[in-house]
């Protein structure tokens, strides 16, 4: 078995279970998907996966596959929950789903088998075995094996089996052949004339679901020479991540990926509309359509990922542990100073003692114009669970209309629950406010 055919395997197997994970990735079957992503270790195999299925975009391609591995989505259980969400989503329906969700494991395929020749062991603090050295003809495709008429159909519906019964015996009959084609003819003939569109030259032929996924040529729409249109932002940088079984033994930012209250902790940046607040969800989300003199309300989680026997909450009266406590804690946001298409809202995490120094993520806002983010003073107010219910303000210091004290400034705002920069295991999150306006036509 080639090492195309060893990942499309290992991709089934995980589609057909409970999707991406460490766990599911400790089974042997999944070696050799392991030793193509420089590793042994399935938690970091699982990461640098889930990193590659974002490669992928935000496009239908990556969207179905990562709902079919369950990366980046409520972990449903069961490969048809997770279809039935997707297309509840993206509006689309089953065959569509299904052909967007072929295209990108085939793309996801060929981004593991590039993967040994792209990234080298040398800086990489967790590549823990020689990749495999690949020899030509390694990354063929292997050639399609012959659909079976009998397992054709998915769904197995008995009046498609009588169906293709039926046809069976027809091929086989030449005069009925001839016969039928005859009567259809002239079926077809009655019944079209009458509802013939008077006012087209040609008739469509295309399906529906088929003219509403097409994608014809068009022309462009000019933008200024050297004009960089996409300036949204991901989240990074690679590490090491933990669950809530195995957490870490040192204080780290933010590399859970199995939280019960809100899942992967790298996913620490989310936004919404204000005027969403109250409604079901809220409307939060990492890529957002930004509208026109709209306000948007930012929040960026933090979280001491040590394990808590380390950090001695349970005895406060200690202070804790102040080794196990993220030092110098801050937070530092990012955002385009000037109107640009795209941009993103950046928040970037550090301490003094912990690996990574930094870690971000970001929310992304869409538009068809240019988009000017500005920040509202005064918004920026932390909670922990020994903050006021409103929050705590975050200090702000302006040099006109510089900020140059807090959360946009170069040094950012020190975090914990004193805003002393001391984290333990109490965590957070900030909330920030911006407001929206869109460039002119």
């Amino acid at each position: 078995m080639g090492f195309h055919e060893h990942v499309s395997t290992s991709f089934k197997t995980l589609r057909r279970g409970d999707g991406l994970s460490a766990i599911a990735l400790g089974d042997e079957d999944h070696q050799t998907l392991l030793r193509l992503l420089g590793t042994t270790d399935p938690y970091v195999g699982a990461e640098r996966l889930t990193q590659l299925t974002y490669k992928l975009g935000d496009t239908r391609e990556g969207k179905a596959v990562r709902a079919a591995l369950a990366v980046g989505v409520d972990r449903l259980s069961g490969t048809k929950a997770r279809r039935e969400a997707l297309e509840k989503e993206l509006l689309i329906s089953d065959s569509v789903r299904w052909r967007a969700e072929r295209k990108g494991f085939e793309e996801l395929v060929r981004l593991v088998l590039d993967y040994p020749q792209q990234h080298v062991a040398e800086n990489d603090p967790f590549q823990d075995v020689e990749p495999f050295e690949l020899e030509p003809g390694d990354l063929d495709v292997p050639p399609a094996e012959p659909e079976n008429p009998s397992t054709t159909n998915r769904r197995g519906a008995p009046w498609l089996r009588r169906s293709s019964d039926a046809l069976t015996w027809i091929k086989q009959d030449t005069k009925t052949q001839v016969a039928l084609a005859f009567i259809a003819l002239l079926v077809s003939v009655i019944i079209t004339v009458p509802f013939m569109p008077k006012n087209r030259t040609t008739q469509e032929t295309a399906s529906p679901v088929d003219a509403a996924t097409a994608n014809p040529p068009r022309a462009t729409v000019s933008t200024a020479p050297n004009e960089k249109v996409d300036n949204t932002r991901g989240w990074g940088p690679g590490r090491k991540t933990f669950t809530m079984k195995h957490p870490a033994s040192f204080p780290v930012f933010n590399s859970i990926t199995d939280q019960p209250n809100y899942g992967d902790e790298r996913n620490f940046v989310q936004c919404h509309d204000v005027a969403d607040k109250g409604k079901p969800g809220g409307g939060w989300g990492d890529s957002l359509l930004a509208q026109d003199g709209h306000t948007y309300e930012c929040m960026v989680l933090f979280v001491n990922d040590v394990a808590p026997n380390l950090d001695t909450i349970a005895s406060p009266n200690t202070g804790g542990n102040i080794v196990a406590k993220l030092q110098n804690a801050r937070l530092k946001v990012l955002r385009p100073e000037a109107a640009i298409y795209n941009p993103a809202v950046v928040g970037v995490l550090s301490a003094d003692n912990t690996n990574p120094a930094e870690v971000w993520d970001s929310c992304n806002f869409i538009a068809p114009r240019k988009v000017e983010l500005t920040y509202v003073p005064g918004s920026a107010r932390m909670f922990t669970n020994t903050t006021p219910t409103a929050g705590l303000p975050l200090n702000e210091r302006y040099q006109g209309s510089q900020m140059t004290t807090g959360i946009l400034s170069k040094d950012g705002a020190l975090l914990g629950s004193k805003q002393d920069g001391l984290v333990g295991q109490d965590g957070g999150y900030v909330l920030l406010d911006f407001k929206v306006t869109l460039a002119g036509e």
